[in-house]
Formats: structure tokens, C-alpha cells, sequence
């Protein structure tokens, strides 16, 4: 195989958002990929993850009551992309110009990966994104964290879910 996922269950909102669990190849897996449309702005963007499971734990996330699992690889990452690309063409959706990666699990967990996942997704060789259309997202990184993901090629977003510190630590 050449992807190292694949696509188990698509679901369709009425939004036009459709979501699709795939099946890591490696070990059965599985974790949930999101596009979502924009009409407005004629484009696709999709939302990845990065890991199965979750240890952060945030409050309102089913994600973290499931535990962590694994960090994905980057092959592991960039395949949902490359699936969610199929999938745009194969739905007539807006082409897919955005690339989030704040799915299931914290990015920040999993620097090395995420970096080479995203300097792939970048690369104007293999996937050929702009810098600006790859968001990097984590909810609590260490200050060595944020720099690390900070430096990578893409935009970085710091969730914080509240701007009050005791609400946020409490979420």
C-alpha cells in the first residue's frame, strides 16, 4: 500500500463538512480527519490529526476522555491530506487549500513528526502548500515546545480556550 491509512467510515453533514475515520496501516488505528467547505471563500480546508488519543485531557474534547494512545508518523499525517485531496476532487468540493493540524490530539506532543509531516506538506517537490495555509495548533506547550513548533514552516495557534488562566487550567 502505498497510503498508510485508510478510509473506514465518511459521514456528510449538512454544512457540507464531512468527516472520515481512517485505519492506520500499521496497527488498526484509528483517528478522524474533517473537511470543511467554504462557499464564501471557495476553498476546502481540512482539519488533521496527530495523534491517537490524547493526554491533555481538555474538558469539553472526547478525544482526550479517551486517553493517549500513539503518536502519528509523519507518513501517517501527511496520508490524510493526501486522502482528504481524493476526497475533495471526488465530491466536487472547493479545492483544498488549508491544512489544520488540530484533530484528534495535541501537536505539540509530537514535535519531531509534526515537523517532518509539515516540512513534507510545504515542500514544493511532494505536496507543495504555502507556508501560511498550514496551521499548527497545541493547547499547552512548554515554552521549549512553542519555540520548537513555532519554528517549523507553517502558522502556529496556541489554543488557550479562554483568555482567564484559572478557566483555561480548569479546561
Amino acid at each position: 500500500r502505498l497510503l498508510s491509512t485508510t478510509v473506514s467510515i465518511a459521514s456528510l453533514s449538512e454544512c457540507g463538512t464531512r468527516k472520515f475515520l481512517q485505519k492506520c496501516n500499521r496497527d488498526d488505528g484509528e483517528i478522524e480527519s474533517v473537511l470543511i467547505p467554504s462557499a464564501k471563500f471557495d476553498r476546502t480546508t481540512l482539519c488533521v490529526s496527530t495523534q491517537i488519543g490524547c493526554d491533555r485531557a481538555c474538558k469539553f474534547c472526547l478525544t482526550g476522555k479517551m486517553g493517549f494512545i500513539r503518536n502519528l508518523a509523519a507518513d501517517e499525517i501527511v496520508s490524510q491530506v493526501v486522502v482528504g485531496r481524493r476526497l475533495v476532487k471526488e465530491n466536487g468540493m472547493p479545492d483544498l487549500t488549508n491544512v489544520v493540524l488540530m484533530g484528534m490530539g495535541d501537536a505539540g506532543r509530537s514535535t519531531t513528526e509534526v515537523r517532518k509531516a509539515v516540512e513534507a506538506l510545504v515542500d514544493r517537490q511532494r505536496m507543495t502548500m504555502a507556508q501560511s495555509k498550514v496551521t499548527i495548533s497545541s493547547v499547552g506547550p512548554s515554552p521549549e515546545t512553542f519555540l520548537e513548533l513555532a519554528s517549523m514552516p507553517g502558522t502556529l495557534a496556541w489554543s488557550l480556550h479562554s483568555p482567564v488562566d484559572a478557566v483555561r487550567k480548569h479546561l
